[in-house]
């Protein structure tokens, strides 16, 4: 019997801890692996403002909870920042992925998101480059991994 224990003692150590431990987050893991971490913007020169133009994506994976996904972004008039928590991801080859998202917060201008900006969404990327991304959609918009 002491021997068993000393077995599983081991094992447990082995994989990692105790059965109830935390796992690393699978979405994070592959967005890790695709490389998105970090800033990504039409142009990573300018804050944005509500007076120019542009878009702005952050990925963040914590190491505990949900990685999370902030986009700024602004159309002249309105600005415009939604927080959103990544529930899902999955990579389709070597070169896209599709994220599954929940908005949790954000504001336009200061005030509420429309309701129309508070759903879930699906969300599709392409890499053509290993610093330039694509947004898919009606009118893919091409960003530029930031520095630092």
């Amino acid at each position: 019997m002491r021997s068993f224990m000393g077995t599983a003692a081991v094992l447990l150590i082995a994989l990692g801890g105790p059965a109830g431990a935390q796992p690393v987050n699978p979405a994070g893991a592959v967005i890790q692996g695709f490389g998105l971490v970090g800033t990504w913007a039409n142009d990573c020169s300018r804050d944005l403002d509500k007076h120019q133009v542009g878009y702005k994506m952050i990925f963040t994976v914590p190491e505990k909870g949900l990685p999370t996904r902030t986009v700024i972004s602004s159309d002249g008039v309105h600005k415009t920042m939604t927080k959103a928590d990544i529930l899902g991801a999955q990579p389709l080859g070597t070169t896209a992925l599709v994220i599954q998202a929940k908005i949790t917060g954000g504001d336009r201008d200061g005030g509420p998101l429309p309701g129309s900006m508070t759903t879930g969404l699906d969300q599709s990327f392409e890499k053509s480059e290993p610093n330039v991304l694509y947004v898919k959609g009606r009118d893919p918009v091409r960003l530029e991994r930031c520095p630092g």
